[in-house]
């Protein structure tokens, strides 16, 4: 099955296992204890922590979201709470239904989703990384009903 169909079918709503989608998404391949190291949960991008925020975006992450801290990023509690409201921002604010354009968001950036769900959604025109992304959180569902 295509990932971006199946992952289209469920809903994007902010709840414990969504972020836990998210997380092991983008962390899934870190140990825990590795997730809140400031080195080795560092990604190439400049991302920290479980749910690999930003560093350079942190202070402004938009959404009427309060400025944040590296260090927040790094704690469990705080960057699950801030990976959370972020979700929420950017899916209410570009009217992402589904879990599907929600990660692609995440992973490619809100408005470049929402200029390719306007411009047909043509799979084929996803980058790599963002294809990879679904395809991984697809079998995280499928494995983690």
């Amino acid at each position: 099955m295509q990932p971006y169909g199946y992952l289209s079918q469920y809903s994007n709503a902010v709840t414990p296992p969504l972020l836990d989608l998210f997380r092991q998404n983008e962390t899934g391949h870190l140990s825990i204890t590795d997730r809140s190291d400031p080195i080795k949960s560092r990604s190439s991008k400049d991302a920290y922590g479980s749910y690999q925020l930003r560093g350079k975006h942190l202070h402004n992450l938009g959404y009427k979201l309060p400025p944040y801290t590296v260090k927040d990023a790094l704690d469990p509690i705080k960057s699950r709470d801030i990976a959370g409201k972020f979700i929420k921002g950017y899916s209410d604010h570009y009217g992402f239904k589904n879990v599907a354009d929600t990660l692609i968001g995440y992973n490619m950036g809100a408005k470049a989703t929402s200029d390719w769900i306007k411009n047909g959604r043509r799979l084929e025109d996803l980058p790599d990384e963002t294809k990879s992304y679904l395809i991984r959180a697809m079998w995280y569902i499928k494995n983690n009903p």
